[in-house]
Parts: C-alpha cells; structure tokens; sequence
C-alpha cells in the first residue's frame, strides 16, 4: 500500500466515479496487509473506512475484521498471555481479550524504581509479567515490609477501581516487567465492550493474595493513630488552590466520625467522576456541631484521602487535617460525641 494520503485519494477517486466495488477492494487488501505487517492501528482505521464506504460489503466487513482480529491474537507476547492466562479467561470474546491487550503499554523498570508512592493518587493497573515487587509502608524514616508480589499478579487495583490514594509503596526489587492500564485507557475499551471494568476489578479482588490491609491488622500496623469517635455534626468544605485560592464551589456534608487527625464525613453526588475529582485535593473544612442549645464550629485544613462509593449516590469521604485538633479542641469536640 502507498502511504496514507496518496492511498485514500484513491479511495477517494473510486468512489467519485462510481467504482465502489474496486474501493472496497483496495481496502479490504490494504486491512489484511496491515494486519498481516501488525500496523493494527492503521488496520482498524481501514476497518473503519471501509465500512463507511459500504456497510452492505458484508463479506468483506466480516472477513477482514477476522483476520485483524487473528492477527492480534498472534501477535499477544505468548508469555505474557501464558503469566495471566486465568486473567484473560475472564473475558467473553476474542474482541475483549484483544482490546484489553492492545490497550496497555509494555514498560521495564530497574531494581529500586517506584511504581506506586504511598499517600499520592493512582491511575494506573499493572500486570507483572518478570521480576519480584516489593508492597511497603513508610511513616517518617521506618520502611515496614508487607509483601512481595510477582509475575502472574496483578499490582494497584486497590486504588485503581475504587476512589482513594495509595495505602502502600510499591517498589522493584529488581528489574520488573509490567504491562500497564491507564485508567482513561480502560473507560474507551469499555465503551465498545460494555461489563470489561466489571469483570477486571472482581478478577483482581478475587485474586489478589493478600490485601494490604488484612497485613496490616495482622501486623497490628492499623495506620489510624488516634481514636475516632461517633459525633452528629455538619461539615463544609472549599477546595483550594496552591495558593489557597478558593476552587470552585464549597460542598457540605455529615459527619460519620471524627478524630485528633481527621474526619469521616458522608456526600451526595450523582456522577462518580465528580467524586474522584476532590481524592488528593486540599481544602478548608469548616466543621459545625449544633445540638441542645451548644454550637461549635472549628474550621481546619485538611487532605481529602480517601472517597468511598456507598451505592445510591452516597459517599463516605474521609479527610486528614494538616494540623491535628489539639487538646482542647478535642475536649470540645467530645461534648457531641455519640455514646458507642
């Protein structure tokens, strides 16, 4: 095939003078010689031409979508499909397994490379296909040790699927092989392949050896430091800048618990990429309790850390103030405590 522009001119002067036969000709060659090259990008272009050229040369639609088809298959690293044979078996379709492939990258990186930095958000999946991954947690200059991970498993979907920062580092312990699934990657495949997301988070909730945080209880390394308690209360919150400029609008919500270091509170929001937006954000909390006649408001910075679906619209966020409440305040606070 000549190059791109000069082969669609021709296409173009085919259909111009009425030869549509000998267009969907020229490009049902030109989709099997690129998939036969494995330019599948340019391949499912073609495809895609050719079926606006004529959606009734069924035959050709068919046949060459096929063989794009079987020549991804082939083209799939035979270990890699080996490694996360159970993974791929999740998929329905040849068109599943295809479009889950070909829509992660293929990275190295050396011994003492991090992939995931604990307390920073996180929009990649990462299937290991070589070499061994180390899953710790810091607090101030301590490195505690949770777990190795290695090919076969998969790396991240704690924090992938779900709205929250990264509980743990994940670090190479020596050179690794990943395959790698950007989040935005992922929502385009789903469009064509509606339920893929469903089946890839049961898969890795499934499979996943041992939760980062089940080691934790079991280590008794619970990363909460204070005590939380139940209080009734309001909470406001304006997201702000580097500069502590306000963004946007505030939003308020109700407080679940609270500690010396933090907050849970519950929201309402109907789109879930909206929630995912406030994970990592900084803001101005303005915390409200009104009860029996007593009024307390004590507003603090904090780090929106983690945000949870509830179903129905709900969800529980949970915030990190970047000054702890101090005695008095706590003191306080305690007066609207629920009894447990």
């Amino acid at each position: 095939m000549s190059d791109s522009g000069t082969f669609e001119q021709q296409i173009g002067q085919c259909i111009a003078d009425g030869r549509k036969e000998e267009a969907v000709e020229l490009l049902y060659r030109a989709i099997l010689s690129c998939a036969k090259q494995r330019n599948f990008l340019e391949a499912d272009r073609l495809h895609a031409r050719l079926i606006e050229v004529n959606p009734m040369a069924l035959n050709e639609i068919i046949n060459s979508a096929e063989a794009i088809d079987a020549a991804k298959i082939q083209a799939i690293d035979t270990n890699h499909r080996e490694i996360h044979a159970r993974l791929y078996e999740i998929f329905s379709s040849n068109e599943e397994r295809n479009a889950f492939y070909y829509a992660m990258k293929q990275i190295s990186v050396e011994a003492g490379s991090e992939i995931l930095c604990q307390g920073r958000l996180n929009s990649r999946l990462f299937l290991v296909n070589r070499g061994i991954l180390k899953v710790m947690i810091r607090k101030g200059d301590h490195e505690t040790f949770l777990k190795s991970v290695g090919a076969g498993e998969v790396v991240g979907a704690d924090t992938f699927f779900p709205i929250s920062i990264c509980t743990a580092s994940v670090v190479a312990e020596n050179a690794v092989k990943l395959s790698v699934l950007e989040r935005k990657d992922l929502a385009v495949i789903e469009q064509d392949n509606v339920g893929m997301e469903a089946k890839l988070e049961a898969y890795c909730l499934q499979n996943e050896k041992e939760k980062v945080a089940d080691i934790l209880r079991k280590k008794s390394l619970e990363r909460r430091n204070f005590k939380r308690y139940k209080v009734e209360g309001k909470v406001r919150v304006q997201i702000v800048d580097g500069e502590q400029k306000p963004v946007g609008s505030a939003f308020g919500g109700l407080i679940e618990d609270i500690s010396a270091g933090g907050l849970l509170f519950g929201i309402k929001c109907s789109q879930k990429v909206t929630a995912r937006a406030i994970l990592g954000r900084r803001g101005l909390f303005q915390v409200i309790f009104n009860q029996d006649g007593q009024r307390l408001e004590v507003t603090k910075p904090a780090l929106i850390t983690g945000v949870v679906y509830n179903l129905f619209n709900d969800y529980s966020v949970h915030a990190r103030f970047e000054k702890n409440l101090n005695a008095e305040e706590l003191k306080k606070v305690l007066v609207f405590a629920r009894a447990s």
